[in-house]
């Protein structure tokens, strides 16, 4: 398989996995009684910053599977493993996007027009 069918699973799987994140998080966050309020503050406490982390992510994986660029997928391989480390817990739903785009990563080709900065 080449790098940019790598991206292209992991960005699918991302794609589907932020949504049913934005889903659990809105319905946690909506129900109107005061026994869940603190559950909803947990739920927002621990689980936004892993969804903003998952979300960046996921945008980067796109950008980088259209602009086949080396230096985007390795931002988006660091985006998913500080989301990994945020909810450890929650890992099977993340791995296999963490390990797309850390193959992708390996197979890219560096284009010598691309500068590093």
């Amino acid at each position: 398989m080449k790098s940019g069918e790598f991206l292209f699973l992991s960005g699918s799987i991302s794609v589907m996995y932020l949504f049913s994140l934005f889903t659990d998080f809105f319905v946690a966050t909506t129900i109107p009684s005061e026994p869940l309020a603190v559950k909803e503050m947990i739920y927002g406490a621990v689980m936004l910053p892993h969804t903003i982390f998952v979300a960046s992510s996921v945008i980067f994986t796109w950008v980088g599977f259209f602009t086949k660029s080396k230096q985007i997928v390795l931002s988006s391989c660091i985006l998913y493993f500080i989301s990994l480390l945020l909810m450890s817990f929650n890992i099977h739903n993340i791995i296999f996007q963490f390990i797309f785009n850390c193959i992708a990563f390996y197979k890219m080709q560096f284009n010598n027009k691309q500068k590093i900065y």
